[in-house]
């Protein structure tokens, strides 16, 4: 019985023919025998360029080190990682003698200035009413601008070291030292990390803490170097398991010797969208093409002669139509060609009928 099936099977096939190199000849008969199986063009709106893994970081401007700039005993911590802050809330307190002595400076160039400046007034009036010479009064008003420049350097000093303006005001006014050096935060964010503790020696520049400004997130990608040719800024990604977006705006130039890939970096179109710091994620890049793009299995592909083609469905069997592949995703080609919308083609059977086209099937 068996020998007669594929007897039969062998008759079929010796019947079908291949008129020229674009033409199977190929009854219904035989397309059933050869398990060929149809199905229209499935159009596709975008087709995929790239898969890959993305890790979430934040631009370099928005992630701070924070930290004192005088040395001093750690008195208090307000905040722990994972608190939100704004821009300068206190985040510590520090004792420092150190901003003592700072203060100490700027109360003694408050005082020279005071008297510089009453001094260049008396002399600028005698010079007014021709009492003295204009060497006097030049002199003194130079006297002045350099007690004033240096009233202004040691309160930017007592700034940088955590006085606001009007904890200045205050030392001004009062003339009472303190101690007491504030830590604010540079900016809105999350306290990603603490790195001291009650109690320690803080030496002047040592990090306190780590504050990230999570409003704007990037992706870190790192796209095989043979696909980079398809990429360009703008492109969107696409993130898996989330509805959340990103915009491609930075292509690397150069390729990382350690796994042969290329730094691709995208920013998310919406804040807070679910996707944290840290994060490692699934993403995909698609891009839409100009003209009609359909989705073919990898079944329906056949390669001849490092060409791509399809296996469109006519009168007599079967025409060649050759389409170029613009991607692939998860068991399926995206591709372009002279293909209409209700065409008719191979999506099973493709590597039997390349068989037949190469004169595998003829008859002895």
């Amino acid at each position: 019985m068996k020998m007669k099936t594929l007897f039969g099977l062998m008759i079929s096939l010796s019947s079908i023919t291949v008129c020229a190199e674009s033409l199977i000849k190929i009854s219904a008969q035989q397309q059933q025998t050869l398990g060929i199986e149809l199905a229209v063009p499935q159009t596709a709106a975008a087709a995929p360029l790239l898969r890959a893994a993305a890790t979430v970081t934040v631009p370099p401007a928005n992630d701070h080190l924070v930290s004192a700039a005088y040395p001093g005993l750690l008195q208090s911590v307000k905040v722990n990682p994972g608190d939100s802050v704004v821009k300068n809330q206190l985040l510590a307190v520090i004792n420092s003698p150190e901003l003592l002595s700072l203060q100490q400076q700027h109360l003694s160039a408050l005082n020279d200035l005071h008297l510089d400046k009453a001094e260049y007034m008396r002399v600028k009036q005698l010079h007014q009413e021709g009492l003295i010479a204009e060497r006097r009064r030049q002199q003194s008003q130079i006297h002045y601008q350099v007690s004033l420049a240096r009233y202004s350097e040691t309160g930017q000093m007592l700034s940088l070291a955590g006085m606001n303006k009007a904890a200045i005001r205050r030392l001004e006014k009062n003339r009472t030292l303190k101690p007491r050096l504030n830590v604010y935060a540079p900016d809105n964010g999350v306290i990603i990390e603490r790195r001291v503790s009650i109690g320690e020696r803080i030496d002047a520049a040592a990090p306190l803490f780590r504050l990230v400004n999570l409003q704007t997130l990037w992706l870190d990608i790192h796209a095989p170097q043979q696909k980079t040719a398809l990429l360009k800024n703008g492109q969107q990604v696409a993130i898996e398991g989330s509805a959340a977006t990103a915009t491609v705006f930075l292509l690397g130039q150069y390729v990382n010797p350690q796994n042969q890939t290329v730094l691709v970096r995208a920013e998310l179109d919406q804040a807070n969208a679910g996707i944290r710091l840290g994060q490692t994620l699934n993403i995909s890049i698609s891009d839409p093409f100009d003209g009609s793009i359909f989705k073919a299995p990898n079944s329906a592909i056949a390669q001849i002669e490092r060409q791509a083609y399809v296996f469109k469905q006519i009168a007599e069997g079967f025409s060649l139509i050759p389409v170029h592949i613009i991607g692939r995703d998860n068991g399926a080609s995206f591709i372009q060609g002279n293909i209409a919308e209700t065409d008719r083609w191979a999506i099973r059977g493709a590597v039997a009928l390349k068989g037949l086209h190469l004169g595998l099937g003829e008859g002895e």
